[in-house]
């Protein structure tokens, strides 16, 4: 499941929100939002859609809502919940500073910061303040060969969820003309890691696969919000 909140929408905020159901590959709008917003952060969990920022009040208390998938209603949420998932959508939407696709991991009870760079993988240890460090992935093209466009700990633990694009075009010389097939396939992938020294770490691809593929190719990389793996 993977929710969005539109932007600026004819130079204004939006109170839509649309879900893309990764199984049946359909979009769905849920209801408005109770504050319009721009670009917010997102994370789902455990049945809710928590959403922060974007909005222009100066209010705290309208900062953040939440919505219940159960009920299919929305309701306002402190900031100053000491939930980890709240905490990261909080720091991934107002600390630009430490990069805007980025998450809080533990690895040998030790809290490590994950973030993208230019389409890299990057950690730093968040006590000691170490300069950022990429991550080895050794010789996994699968992952390493790709621009990532977003990394995530919504499932919790000491693992992280990367997602990326990769465009294809085929040529197709049987129909007796020159014409080119365009898709756009959506890959995700979850990686583990271990600590091996000061400042090397080591990412291990778990599993990758490929979500879905829409046809014609995109060679943006700003294409979704956020998501969460969701097991039935």
């Amino acid at each position: 499941m993977t929710p969005k909140s539109r932007g600026f929408v004819r130079r204004r905020r939006s109170r839509r929100v649309l879900v893309l159901d990764c199984r049946s590959q359909q979009w769905r709008s849920l209801p408005k939002m109770r504050q319009p917003r721009a670009s917010p952060a997102a994370y789902v969990k455990d049945g809710l859609i928590i959403v922060i920022g974007g909005c222009r009040s100066k209010n705290i208390e309208t900062w953040g809502e939440i919505y219940d998938l159960k009920t299919n209603t929305w309701g306002r949420i402190l900031l100053q919940s000491h939930d980890p998932t709240v905490q990261n959508a909080y720091l991934n939407r107002f600390k630009p500073n430490l990069q805007t696709n980025a998450c809080y991991v533990e690895i040998d009870k030790v809290s490590c910061l994950i973030f993208l760079s230019d389409g890299k993988l990057f950690w730093r240890e968040t006590k000691q303040g170490f300069e950022r460090c990429s991550v080895i992935l050794g010789d996994d093209e699968q992952v390493s060969s790709y621009q990532l466009v977003s990394v995530a700990n919504a499932a919790g633990g000491g693992r992280v969820t990367v997602w990326w694009k990769s465009g294809l075009k085929v040529l197709d010389l049987l129909s007796g003309t020159e014409t080119w097939e365009c898709y756009t396939n959506i890959r995700c992938a979850e990686i583990s890691f271990e600590r091996r020294g000061l400042r090397e770490l080591w990412g291990f691809v778990e599993w990758s696969r490929e979500v879905f593929t829409v046809d014609g190719y995109d060679d943006t990389y700003d294409f979704f919000l956020n998501s969460a793996i969701v097991t039935y």
